[in-house]
């Protein structure tokens, strides 16, 4: 499409050849952290400590290729700071979010130590990456993962500390967490009030796609978050707001994705990661 619509009397054949040859392009492959680092110094300008939201996307149909992504948290929708492609056989690997955080941490202002905002689907190895990098953390924590008081063995599943939680959020102090592979860090607790929401999905389509499921069960879970920010840094509250913003990154990967109200990239046929980053970051220029 990108071809078929460029301003120019040359026949469509030609355009789409131009836009190949883009995508394609060894040089603007190795300019692309420059780019994002320019739009980061615009972005990150005066605030020593942005709210980095992270999170991943199936970017293509049928989960070809995935996209992590960071943005900043600002009022309303987020701004994406950075992005990258990769195969659907690297998600949630520590290779993918090792080089994610190596080219995150080249493209931020040097005096930046941001807060890394992320969903359950990001475990201790992803906290330890961001630690060593000198930054905050704060991340939802579900499932089987267990926790224990620092110095004891007392180990318990994470999910003993829901009928603690209430609207009033809390913090527990510094805990350990996962057995296998611990870490210390703060555990806070929050549920929110009912919102009376009910499943509208058609009947006709898809009525039986598990993810109207998946979503409640995780809306009606108590919030446990974990966090590595000093508790003089941040209140219970302040915490519970912060992680609240999560859900601007999904807005922003529907003006992604979506050809009714975005930029279509889910109808992309190429299967290259790496042309796909150029498309990216062509999406991110169309959006300044």
């Amino acid at each position: 499409e990108l071809g078929r619509n460029l301003p120019t009397k040359a026949r469509t054949k030609h355009n789409i050849k131009r836009i190949d040859r883009l995508l394609g392009n060894r040089h603007l492959h190795k300019e692309r952290l420059a780019v994002y680092r320019w739009h980061a110094s615009f972005i990150c300008s005066g605030n020593t400590m942005p709210i980095v939201l992270v999170d991943w996307s199936d970017i293509r149909e049928q989960k070809r290729l995935m996209v992590l992504r960071a943005s900043v948290a600002l009022h309303g929708r987020s701004v994406t700071l950075y992005e990258k492609a990769f195969p659907l056989s690297e998600q949630c690997s520590k290779k993918a979010h090792d080089q994610f955080l190596a080219d995150l941490a080249s493209i931020l202002p040097s005096n930046t130590t941001p807060l890394i905002v992320s969903d359950a689907g990001f475990k201790v190895p992803w906290y330890k990456s961001v630690e060593k990098l000198g930054w905050y953390w704060l991340s939802r924590v579900r499932g089987k993962v267990q926790y224990a008081d620092l110095g004891a063995e007392n180990w318990k599943p994470i999910s003993n500390l829901h009928d603690m939680s209430s609207s009033h959020s809390k913090t527990l102090g510094y805990k350990r967490l996962t057995k296998s592979n611990p870490i210390s860090c703060q555990i806070l607790l929050y549920k929110s009030r009912s919102k009376g929401r009910k499943n509208q999905r058609s009947t006709r389509t898809h009525c039986h796609h598990p993810s109207p499921k998946i979503y409640s069960a995780s809306a009606k879970e108590p919030w446990i978050l974990a966090t590595n920010l000093p508790v003089e840094i941040r209140t219970p509250k302040q915490l519970v707001n912060i992680y609240s913003k999560r859900m601007q990154i999904e807005e922003t990967f529907r003006d992604l994705k979506s050809p009714a109200y975005g930029l279509g990239l889910r109808h992309s046929r190429t299967s290259s990661s790496e042309r796909f980053d150029i498309m990216l970051l062509i999406a991110l220029m169309l959006q300044l």
